[in-house]
């Protein structure tokens, strides 16, 4: 079990307010880091290449709908477990 210190309500404030900052810089770089990442160069995909699955072969047509329908809010009617 950890021992916390006990402090009044503006040390609290005040530690907070201080990782909150360092908070905000994380998910800065972490964005920045994201973007990078979506920025790197891409390489032509070699023709006549199988591409496979679970199931065995598939297409370059149908992973690019499955890329689509992962980046998309499902609807509104859906209901997911």
């Amino acid at each position: 079990m950890t021992n916390h210190k006990i402090v009044n309500r503006e040390e609290w404030t005040d530690a907070r307010n201080e990782l909150l900052v360092r908070e905000k810089e994380h998910t800065r770089q972490g964005d920045d880091l994201a973007r990078q990442r979506r920025e790197l160069p891409w390489v032509p995909g070699r023709q006549g290449v199988p591409l496979r699955n679970r199931r065995g072969h598939a297409h370059a047509g149908g992973i690019v709908l499955a890329q689509k329908l992962m980046r998309c809010e499902p609807p509104p009617t859906c209901r997911w477990p």
